[in-house]
């Protein structure tokens, strides 16, 4: 014989009864076996809840991935940056920040990239007055009318040297010499001044004054040596 009955469900969650009774021995024995919610299909109710809550973790993983990869371009574009065509990429040394360029050379007939790395920020150097246009000779004179050590002066005359060596141009001081208007030689005279720019002039040009306001003598020399990275990008 089977009997079945139907319970509450919010009482113990069951949903149907089925009573089994049995003869054994000569006595008769009743089974009971019951089927739980649990067991039963998911309505449509449940599984368009299901969905909605699929969805909503897909949405938030879609955020977290895409706020990583943002993060990631912020980080990326404040550290490389372009300055008038020069590719430049933020460097940090101890508290030192440096910042990296190069420029293709050719040693011993292998091509290669030599680096360079600037001090000042060339984004902050883009209002600095440069008045002309760099123009490239195998001879340039150099004249300092004052003895500047100041502001890594050894440091920014080193560098600023290496430059034009690498870029084949040789170099002399001579404190005696002026510009040449037959324009046989870069003429390039240190000053001071009231604002750190330079200014070029001569019937030929090629001669430049930089003019250095309290002895910016960083700023001064690779303001020149950005311009130049720049002239040579454009060749």
């Amino acid at each position: 014989m089977v009997e079945r009955k139907k319970k509450d469900k919010k009482e113990n969650k069951v949903i149907e009864d089925e009573i089994f009774t049995v003869e054994k021995d000569g006595k008769e024995e009743t089974i009971r076996t019951e089927i739980l919610e649990e067991d039963k299909p998911a309505s449509k109710e449940q599984i368009k809840s299901e969905k909605k809550i699929f969805k909503g973790l897909l949405i938030i993983m879609g955020c977290c991935v895409l706020m990583f990869f943002a993060f990631y371009a912020i980080i990326n574009f404040s550290n490389n940056f372009r300055y008038n065509g020069v590719s430049f990429k933020v460097i940090k040394m101890g508290e030192l920040l440096l910042y990296d360029t190069d420029i293709p050379v050719q040693i011993n007939n292998t091509k290669a990239d030599y680096h360079f790395y600037l001090r000042t920020d060339p984004r902050t150097m883009k209002n600095l007055v440069f008045d002309g246009e760099i123009k490239f000779r195998e001879l340039m004179v150099m004249n300092f009318t004052e003895d500047f050590k100041c502001d890594k002066g050894v440091i920014a005359i080193a560098n600023f040297l290496k430059l034009q060596e690498i870029i084949g141009t040789k170099v002399i001081q001579d404190n005696n010499a002026t510009c040449d208007d037959n324009g046989r030689y870069t003429f390039v005279r240190i000053i001071p001044g009231n604002e750190t720019k330079i200014i070029e002039y001569g019937v030929s040009g090629g001669c430049y004054d930089i003019e250095l306001n309290n002895c910016e003598m960083l700023k001064g020399t690779e303001k020149f040596m950005l311009e130049t990275f720049v002239e040579l990008k454009r060749d």
